[in-house]
């Protein structure tokens, strides 16, 4: 018996599709620029969802409901697509400024993730913008949770429990979002290095200095990619020789035409991942700048590609795959997993088509941080397992 799609178009058909299949079981794929956060391989000899399990996609369920741009919020349903937001959003000169991450991913998967891109260096992450969301638990109830204003204290904050969740816990519907002013002029830098430990001695001189950066990435040639939004182009000159001034070495400008496909680069991980080349596998790293040396000293013994992303609060590593073979694959991923555990460090396998038995049960790789406190959780909002467990084992 093979699984069946469902892509309700309203929140009441979403929770009809919950509470109708709760026996078969309900897994979340949205737009699936993700797979291996579902569970769910985009090859069918390796899907591993369980017998007669529906597969629920919100690419029905979308459009924005509300924008007020003078109270800097957003609310729009799950399966809208980011690159909507960003273009309305502009209009009035906002922005999501955390970058969330990957072309045609949607909002509910980019919360449901908890991915953000390079901008969370200044900005904060996914969390620090979610106001408030409607959902289905494993029960099929409708619940909301949050306020559509930017300072609210009410209770317990459980749209944040939401972020990061995997489709574990429910399926979001309808999210409310602060938003940001879009600086009027970014402008963008390289600082190139002769070797890693000039680069990150060069990365911590900027995150202690009093310099606002916008974006700082750290990638696999020694090299320092620096934003900066400013008010206007004659204050970010001046501001960008400064930067030169404290790492010590001139900068190298990108130019204007260059520097927002520079970005979307970045925060795709089309430097790790080029278009077409996505069979090995991409993994985030939550670690700490003073961490890096650490797992740099792992990662360049293996020969993993890797950048260090918003000022190294993010590790985004990739498992090539050129030639793809399973059992080599597999196990530089569990000698990954390994080496993450014993530095204490959680991370997430995020993309990779060809994935062992293990990966496809557990996207986690490392450190496990809050199980029990999510298992107590599960337990409440989706006590018979009509969601994926949080190992997303098919059969547990």
């Amino acid at each position: 018996m093979t699984s069946t799609r469902h892509e309700p178009a309203t929140l009441d058909e979403m929770a009809a599709t919950i509470r109708t299949h709760r026996a078969a079981g309900v897994r979340l794929i949205g737009a699936g620029t993700k797979p291996a956060l579902v569970g769910h391989a985009p090859d069918p000899s390796l899907q591993t969802a369980r017998i007669g399990e529906i597969l629920l996609s919100s690419r029905r369920l979308t459009g924005i409901v509300e924008y007020e741009a003078a109270e800097f919020t957003i609310t729009a349903r799950a399966g809208t697509p980011i690159r909507a937001l960003d273009d309305a959003l502009a209009e009035n000169g906002q922005s999501l400024p955390f970058d969330p991450p990957f072309a045609g991913a949607t909002l509910g998967g980019a919360i449901a993730a908890g991915l953000a891109g390079p901008g969370r260096v200044r900005f904060g992450g996914v969390r620090d913008f979610v106001l408030a969301t409607t959902w289905v638990d494993g029960h099929g109830r409708v619940l909301r949770s949050g306020a559509k204003v930017v300072k609210n204290a009410a209770g317990f904050d459980l749209p944040k429990l939401l972020v990061g969740s995997l489709g574990r816990l429910g399926a979001l519907a309808e999210v409310t979002l602060k938003v940001l002013p879009r600086p009027r002029v970014q402008q963008s830098a390289r600082f190139c290095f002769g070797n890693f430990t000039s680069a990150y001695e060069g990365l911590v001189r900027l995150l202690q200095s009093p310099l606002e950066l916008d974006g700082l990435e750290m990638v696999e040639d020694a090299t320092l990619l620096v934003r900066l939004g400013s008010p206007s182009h004659a204050s970010s000159a001046p501001r960008l020789a400064r930067l030169g001034r404290v790492l010590g070495i001139p900068p190298d400008s990108i130019a204007a035409d260059d520097e927002g496909a520079t970005w979307r680069a970045m925060a795709a991980c089309r430097d790790l991942q080029p278009e077409g080349c996505e069979t090995g596998a991409l993994i985030k790293v939550a670690l700490s700048p003073r961490r890096i040396p650490e797992l740099e000293a792992i990662l360049r013994s293996a020969s993993w590609a890797r950048r260090y992303s918003a000022g190294g609060a993010v590790a985004w590593i990739a498992v090539p795959a050129a030639h793809y073979d399973r059992a080599r694959d597999d196990a530089s991923l569990e000698a990954l997993d390994r080496h993450l555990a014993s530095l204490a460090l959680p991370a997430l396998v995020v993309r990779g088509a060809h994935l062992g038995e293990a990966r496809r049960r557990d996207p986690r790789l490392g450190h496990r941080p809050g199980d029990n406190l999510l298992a107590r959780i599960k337990r409440v909002l989706d006590p018979d397992g009509v969601l994926p467990p949080l190992d997303c084992s098919p059969t547990a």
